[in-house]
C-alpha cells in the first residue's frame, strides 16, 4: 500500500526536468518536496498524477501502475489540491465541495444523500462547517483553500497531492493548514505537498524530496536531508538548524542567514 515514484525520468519537447526520481509514499505519512523555483517541483506532480508521460520509470499506486489506469479510478486513490483556486461561480462553499464526490458518480447522476454526508463531514474535519451556505466568492483566501481540501477529501482518496498549500496564506492560516496536514495523516491519509520553506517540513517531521539542480534528488526523513550543508547547496544561502526549547522539551529550528551589508540603521532616541 503506497504511491510509488520509480526511478521516473520525465520533461518537455524531448528537454529533461527529472531525472531518475524515486520516492515512496504511504498512508498515513506525509512526504514534502522542496527545491527552488524551476527546479522541477510540478513537473514530479504531473508525473505522479498521471498527466505526464514518462521517459523512464513508473508510477504504482498500491501496485497498479497509474498508466493503466483510469481517469476515475485514478480520481478515487488521489485527490489532488493546486495552488491556485479558481471557483468564477457563485456556488456555495457545500456546492463546491459536494463536486468532490464526482469520480464516484456515473454520468449523469446527481449526488444522493451519502454524497451529501460525505461531503459535510469533510466540511467539519477542515472546520469550516459554519460556511456551508456561502458563496465561495464571500469567503477568504484562506478559507478558500480549506475549501479545496475538503473538496479533495469529499473524493475520499488514499492520497492527498497539494501545490504549495500555504502559498499566499498569512501566518496563522499557513499553520492552520499545517495541523490539518498532520490531522489527516493521523486518520490514514498520506499526504504529498510542495513548500518553499523547509521550516514546514521541520514542524511536520515528514519525509522530503529535495530536488536541486544538476545533482541527483535526495530522499529520506527530513534530519538527514536537510542538513545545512545540503540547503546551502540548493538554495545558496547560508543557513542554520539549531534546537530550542519548547514546551519543556526540544524542537529544531531551520533559519537562513541575511548577510550583514554595512548598513545600519538609525537607532530611535
Amino acid at each position: 500500500m503506497a504511491l510509488v515514484v520509480d526511478d521516473v525520468s520525465c520533461g518537455y519537447g524531448g528537454r529533461p526536468v527529472l531525472e531518475h526520481v524515486g520516492f515512496q509514499l504511504e498512508p498515513g505519512s506525509v512526504t514534502a518536496i522542496l527545491g527552488p523555483n524551476g527546479v522541477g517541483k510540478t513537473t514530479l506532480f504531473k508525473a505522479a498524477l498521471g498527466f505526464l508521460p514518462l521517459e523512464t520509470g513508473s508510477v504504482t499506486i498500491d501496485g497498479g501502475k497509474i498508466a493503466d489506469m483510469s481517469r476515475s479510478e485514478i480520481a478515487r486513490a488521489i485527490a489532488y489540491v493546486p495552488q491556485i483556486q479558481n471557483i468564477p461561480f457563485a456556488y456555495t462553499v457545500e456546492e463546491a465541495v459536494l463536486m468532490g464526490r464526482a469520480p464516484h458518480l456515473k454520468l449523469l447522476q446527481q449526488p444522493g444523500p451519502e454524497d451529501r454526508r460525505i461531503a459535510r463531514e469533510a466540511l467539519e474535519t477542515m472546520g469550516i462547517a459554519r460556511l456551508a451556505k456561502k458563496t465561495c466568492t464571500e469567503v477568504s483566501g484562506g478559507e478558500l483553500q480549506m475549501v479545496s481540501i475538503a473538496r479533495a477529501l469529499a473524493q475520499q482518496p488514499r492520497y492527498l497531492v497539494m501545490d504549495e498549500p500555504t502559498a499566499s496564506l498569512d501566518f496563522g492560516n499557513q499553520i492552520h493548514v499545517l495541523e490539518r496536514v498532520i490531522e489527516l495523516t493521523e486518520g490514514g491519509i498520506g499526504v504529498l505537498m510542495t513548500t518553499h520553506d523547509p521550516e514546514q517540513a521541520f514542524s511536520l517531521k515528514s519525509d522530503v524530496v529535495l530536488l536541486q539542480r544538476g545533482r541527483a534528488c535526495r530522499c529520506g526523513y527530513y534530519r538527514d536531508v536537510l542538513t545545512e550543508e545540503a540547503l546551502a547547496e540548493t538554495y545558496g544561502v547560508d543557513v542554520l538548524i539549531r534546537p530550542i526549547p519548547y514546551g519543556g522539551k526540544s524542537i529544531e529550528c531551520c533559519m537562513a542567514l541575511i548577510k550583514e551589508t554595512g548598513h545600519r540603521h538609525r537607532e530611535s532616541r
